[in-house]
């Protein structure tokens, strides 16, 4: 076995039992219900204006965007109102914000920066991703266009994947046409789901209920280090062996002073540490610790947060870290853990 220079100074250190050992590997991973609703929309008389220039303006803005709205058949008085959700369940936990925005383009788009928010939901103990993502729009109409063509769109995926002819863009459905546009054209933008996806889909829309439980947990985390400004997380994990955050920590320390490039990180917490945090912290969850489950008990005492000093540091340590695998005797055996880093969108 292969032993770097600095083994013995991190043992020492440590005082641990164990011998580790870093060893790169080549080898990386890479990273519904139809909704529609028909309102009428009613002009008031008009008054004299006692409105300055800019505030007529800004009325005239408003008005062109709710007479916009009125042909989708969807209400427009959430312009005026605060953050509207749309949460859908049974997705992919892979997926980014990017490809919720990139689905919001073309109408969407004219209206400036709808979706302000893109979160998935993640189990606050283990940072589980759940495939349950919540997208936050600026109006409950925009809620309600993205949701409409998000479905749509899927549909046309579907039929896509069940058409034998590749002549299929020319037997879509009326009913799924959007006019002026090619549905091949479309799909090529659909990032989300593939036409052969089996999940479960659920979708419903809400007002915005504050911070998930795992964000509350991510601010005590980022709280506790020394970044102020854009602080990046990654999640760690030792899917083979416990080790401590200390014994982790010294590790990449070290591996940073033999690369040259100093690992700019800060905070490599525990998520065993979670069950001593405060109860009020986890009331916007109905998940609790299954402390007798032994899959959330591995995944409790595997997994760390690291809080890194920019999203570069991040995705340069998940680049260089993640699918390594750490070397280690264990009573005269040589075992190898496999470790598996993740971006965690904060």
């Amino acid at each position: 076995m292969i032993c770097p220079k600095w083994l013995p100074i991190a043992r020492a250190t440590l005082a641990a039992p164990n011998r580790f050992a870093l060893r790169r590997n080549t080898r990386f991973s890479s990273g519904v219900a139809g909704f529609r609703d028909r309102i009428s929309l009613e002009e008031k008389p008009r008054r004299p204006s006692t409105r300055g220039p800019r505030a007529s303006a800004k009325k005239n803005d408003t008005n062109s965007k709710a007479n916009s709205l009125a042909g989708y058949g969807v209400e427009p008085s959430g312009l005026r109102d605060g953050k509207h959700m749309l949460t859908i369940d049974g997705l992919p936990t892979s997926l980014r914000a990017a490809d919720f925005h990139r689905l919001a383009i073309d109408k969407l788009s004219g209206w400036g920066n709808l979706i302000s928010e893109v979160r998935q939901e993640r189990d606050p103990w283990t940072m589980e991703p759940l495939g349950k993502y919540h997208v936050a729009f600026s109006s409950s109409a925009a809620a309600s266009l993205f949701r409409h063509k998000f479905e749509r769109i899927l549909r046309i995926a579907q039929f896509k994947n069940r058409c034998k002819t590749e002549l299929w863009a020319s037997k879509v459905p009326p009913a799924l046409l959007d006019a002026g546009r090619d549905p091949a054209s479309e799909l090529e933008r659909f990032a989300i789901l593939p036409g052969s996806y089996q999940g479960r889909l659920e979708a419903h829309q809400g007002r915005v209920k504050g911070k998930m439980a795992w964000q509350h947990v991510m601010d005590a985390i980022v709280k506790s280090s020394r970044v102020k400004t854009r602080p990046s997380a990654v999640l760690v994990e030792l899917p083979q062996a416990t080790f401590s955050a200390a014994e982790l920590k010294a590790m990449i320390h070290q591996d940073g002073v033999d690369s040259g490039h100093r690992w700019r990180t800060n905070v490599l917490f525990h998520l065993s540490e979670t069950l001593g945090f405060r109860k009020d912290m986890f009331k916007n969850t109905t998940r609790v610790p299954l402390k007798d489950d032994v899959d959330f008990r591995h995944k409790h005492s595997s997994r760390f947060v690291m809080i890194c000093e920019n999203p570069e540091t991040a995705w340069r340590f998940i680049r260089s870290w993640n699918q390594r695998i750490l070397e280690y005797d264990m009573e005269g055996v040589t075992m190898r853990n496999r470790v598996k880093v993740s971006y965690i969108e904060i």
